[in-house]
């Protein structure tokens, strides 16, 4: 489990454990000074490391994919596929990078080349296979900029993918759980790359109701099965049968002993059919109901930013959540990696609804950003989250 989680991570992927990704977050703090792996072991840990765990800020994706193109660079010619899978984890922060920050209205020639790469790797089963997690992770941001490189590449790459997620979906090597992650990666990409007026295949369609229509039938321990139900609920989403998924996770919400956990699925889905009081609501009793203080700063993120997107008027009810929602936060250890990701998106929308506002709401900013100082005074002045920590809210030089 990653550090500073309370939540058992979604079985749909293999996972390190938590002492080897610390490890290798330390690798890739040494290639911040421009030091590449020098050892064998060092690039298998930045390698083989979960990196779409990893919750960091926006603003980092681009050093984020520089490091790990770095890691790759440092790959002697007898570690091929560690270089595949660090290029191709380095090609999804820099497409999150210019999603960020252009919309891929044009692409910079270091996402250029990555695609390039990656397109190359998945030319060679011999590399696309044993860096099949790696290609999983690349999400809509990478594939919209595959779209935008034009329809031939696009259509090459496409192709070379799907062959790659199919094979690894009939591969009785990954659990059951792991395949079905193989398939939504599949229709992920053929919707990223298809654009907002393509339709998936019926036949496509069809087959991954089956999968997902068989495992849930077949598996019934309660360990295994939330992995399967992680898994199905993206498919689901993904190829947008949204009233399908949320039956699916209204029934997982009576059978399981962390209702929460189902509430904050079905609150995302009430959402996407339009549902917004519902939605509110569900996104209310899941951070109610959930347990552990890394998960509770979790869930109550995301109700946060549910209320910010979708009752943005209520200014009191936000104020009255922030203020919770950031006492969370108070205890030792409690802004970790992915904390200090989330809360730095709060920062974010935060603003943003308030200059939405035209800054009629700097009195609810400066409420949140007092609840959440005596927090940080706690803090040694050289702690990785200080620094975050204290830049919450501060308001910007005139």
């Amino acid at each position: 489990m990653p550090p500073g989680s309370d939540v058992p991570e979604p079985a749909a992927r293999r996972r390190l454990s938590s002492a080897a990704r610390a490890a290798a977050q330390a690798d890739t703090a040494t290639l911040r000074f421009g030091r590449a792996p020098r050892f064998p072991w060092q690039r298998w840990r930045l390698a083989y490391n979960s990196w779409d765990l990893d919750t960091i800020e926006a603003s980092r994706y681009g050093e984020r994919a520089g490091q790990l193109q770095a890691a790759a660079r440092a790959c002697p010619a007898g570690a091929a596929v560690q270089r595949a899978r660090l290029t191709v984890y380095a090609a999804g922060y820099a497409a999150d990078a210019a999603g960020a920050s252009t919309g891929h209205r044009t692409l910079s020639p270091q996402l250029i080349a990555l695609t390039d790469q990656v397109s190359a790797i998945l030319a060679r089963p011999r590399l696309a296979r044993p860096s099949v997690e790696a290609l999983e992770s690349l999400d809509a941001s990478f594939f919209h900029a595959v779209r935008a490189r034009g329809p031939k590449f696009a259509a090459r790459l496409r192709d070379r993918y799907v062959a790659t997620m199919d094979a690894a979906a009939a591969d009785p090597r990954y659990v059951q759980a792991d395949q079905l992650g193989f398939v939504d990666a599949k229709l992920l990409a053929l919707t990223s790359i298809g654009g907002p007026a393509f339709a998936l295949p019926p036949q496509v369609l069809s087959a991954a109701d089956r999968r997902i229509d068989a495992a849930l039938a077949a598996e019934q321990d309660p360990y295994v099965r939330p992995g399967l139900v992680n898994a199905a609920l993206g498919i689901l989403e993904d190829s947008g049968q949204y009233h399908r998924a949320y039956r699916i996770a209204q029934a997982e919400i009576g059978r399981s002993d962390a209702k929460y956990y189902y509430q904050a699925d079905l609150a995302q889905i009430a959402e996407k059919l339009g549902r917004k009081q519902e939605a509110i609501r569900l996104y209310d009793e899941a951070y109610q109901g959930s347990r552990g203080p890394a998960t509770r700063f979790q869930w109550g993120q995301l109700y946060l930013s549910a209320l910010l997107r979708m009752a943005p008027q209520d200014a009191e009810r936000i104020q009255s959540v922030g203020l919770q929602v950031l006492g969370e936060l108070d205890g030792a250890d409690r802004l970790a990696d992915r904390a200090r990701g989330r809360l730095a998106q709060l920062d974010g929308e935060l603003r943003a609804w308030d200059a939405a506002a035209h800054g009629r709401h700097q009195d609810v900013l400066r409420a949140l950003r007092a609840r959440l100082q005596p927090v940080c005074v706690k803090m040694a002045p050289q702690a990785p989250a200080r620094a975050g920590c204290d830049a919450f809210l501060i308001p910007s030089a005139a």
